[in-house]
C-alpha cells in the first residue's frame, strides 16, 4: 500500500510539474504576442 501511495504521489507531482511548464510556455508566448501587437500598433499610429 505504501508503494502504491508513493507511486501515486510521484505521478501527481510529475503532472503538476508538466502543467507548470506548459503554463509558463503559453504565458511567455502571450507576453511576446502582446509586445509584437503593441509595437505594430505604435508603428501604425506614427505612420
Amino acid at each position: 500500500m505504501t508503494r502504491l501511495l508513493s507511486g501515486v504521489i510521484v505521478v501527481l507531482l510529475a503532472g503538476l510539474m508538466v502543467t507548470g511548464m506548459v503554463a509558463r510556455h503559453y504565458h511567455k508566448n502571450a507576453i511576446n504576442y502582446k509586445d509584437q501587437r503593441d509595437t505594430a500598433t505604435r508603428k501604425l499610429k506614427q505612420a
